[in-house]
């Protein structure tokens, strides 16, 4: 964190397939340790699906990738991966810094607790938290629906009254 993830020209330093959504944006946002708690989600989801998270021809279109898009499920790139560990690596990987394991240790007990059989404690994104970053991913889009919902359904109360 002191020494930041740009160069003096303000280059992004770094791999960048197992960059972190906010090293793409440091000059917008700061990045802290939990940065390397996502590279540490790429690792496994390379390890586990034997492919990367995020390919591309160039880095652009792999930064790009990493900003706008979630990576391919786990469980259809390596269906034999238990469904506790692929909820592990997607935790590491969130897109928020604040959505993912706060810790490098947090997710190493998690593993640990994989490991032996015992409940985890990330959890799978439920169906309302999935909707809301669709939403978000979506807002202008949903924004535009919505008022044309409500200017029709105002129109229709206004010609009926």
């Amino acid at each position: 964190e002191r020494f930041g993830s740009l160069t003096q020209t303000g280059a992004l330093q770094g791999t960048p397939f197992y960059m972190s959504p906010e090293q793409l944006r440091a000059l917008e946002q700061p990045i802290d340790h939990r940065t390397d708690v996502y590279s540490l989600g790429v690792v496994l989801y390379e390890a586990l699906s034997l492919r990367r998270p995020f390919d591309g021809r160039t880095s652009q279109e792999v930064f790009d990738r990493i900003s706008r898009d979630e990576p391919p499920p786990l469980s259809r790139e390596n269906p034999r991966v238990p469904r506790d560990l692929t909820t592990i690596v997607g935790k590491a990987m969130e897109k928020k810094p604040g959505w993912r394991y706060a810790t490098a240790g947090e997710l190493a007990a998690d593993l640990r607790r994989f490991l032996r059989h015992e409940t985890i404690v990330a959890r799978p994104p439920s169906r309302l938290e999935r909707c809301s970053r669709w939403i978000e991913k979506r807002r202008v889009a949903v924004l535009v629906a919505v008022s044309i919902v409500l200017a029709l359904a105002l129109g229709a109360a206004v010609a009926a009254g």
